[in-house]
């Protein structure tokens, strides 16, 4: 049975400024902890024990651990999170883990500094990323999330290939949906890659219901590797913004943020978020799912 995950983003700035992204960061604001106890104990009376935490980049809440340890307190068995790992240390890292996190992505375009500098606009080493990748995974499950544009295309076999010496670092081969279509890849661009690279090692296609795309192991070392294709229909507009949907199939997902002293939400990740109450996400959540007694 396929899971059921609140994707809450807990603010809409970033740091980077990717090409394919939201340029300057979405229209939603900043989840306050009052609206995280709210969330916590409506999501725990519904039954929805898995929440992923998203943003724009949500290391750039000073408050993060908080916002975790009080979500776990509540009663949210399985917690997520989804970082550029700009801001990531082993300290931090540390703190987020005994505070309650259970699973790391790291959005990670290029092992290469020259690719990652063009792709994200900051001079950033993505070395220092990957292997703080590597320290969290001793601990938690951590996976690459590799968008996958013609900027980067060179790129993916070089991380693919660290990866599958590192093969705690699960990799996530992503296309995205690009404003800029001379940077977009496609489905058999994707998978041609793959295929080339995945030739010369012993893998088997996987069926997990609680993950999303095509799920490849590499049998020699257990490294999973999974492809999410996109869909045009993505590219929605969040308040008069170009707003990206960076994961593609997400139908049972939910996705919830702040705006204003309110909340944006939808249950449809190819439908743009609307303004709703707290009573509004329950109403989506029961829609969705149904009331799980």
């Amino acid at each position: 049975m396929t899971r059921k995950e609140i994707r809450l983003s807990i603010t809409g700035r970033c740091n980077n400024r990717c090409f394919y992204c939201c340029g300057e960061g979405g229209d939603f604001g900043d989840i306050t902890i009052q609206q995280t106890d709210e969330l916590a104990e409506l999501f725990v009376s519904l039954k929805m024990p898995h929440v992923h935490l998203t943003g724009g980049e949500p290391t750039l809440r000073d408050d993060l651990g908080h916002i975790i340890k009080a979500l776990k307190t509540a009663g949210i068995e399985d917690i997520g999170l989804t970082t550029n790992g700009s801001r990531l240390s082993e300290n931090l890292l540390d703190g987020l883990i005994e505070s309650g996190l259970n699973e790391l992505h790291i959005h990670f375009p290029s092992l290469n500094k020259d690719t990652y500098i063009e792709t994200t606009k900051r001079d950033r080493d993505p070395l220092h990323i990957v292997n703080l990748a590597e320290y969290a995974s001793r601990v938690i499950p951590v996976v690459l999330n590799v968008p996958v544009t013609t900027v980067n295309l060179a790129d993916i076999g070089g991380i693919l290939d660290y990866c599958s010496v590192h093969n705690s670092l699960q990799v996530a081969l992503i296309e995205v949906v690009s404003l800029d279509r001379r940077r977009k890849t496609d489905k058999k661009i994707i998978m041609k890659l793959f295929e080339n690279w995945a030739g010369s090692h012993d893998y088997e296609e996987e069926t997990n219901p609680n993950e999303f795309g095509i799920q490849y192991k590499i049998r020699e070392t257990g490294q999973g590797i999974r492809i999410v294709f996109s869909n045009p229909e993505c590219a929605k507009t969040l308040k008069n913004r170009e707003y990206q949907c960076r994961v593609r199939d997400e139908e049972h997902r939910i996705w919830v943020g702040a705006f204003a002293e309110g909340y944006l939400c939808t249950d449809c990740m190819y439908r743009c978020p609307e303004e709703v109450s707290l009573d509004g996400i329950r109403e989506r959540i029961i829609g969705k799912y149904g009331m799980v007694l």
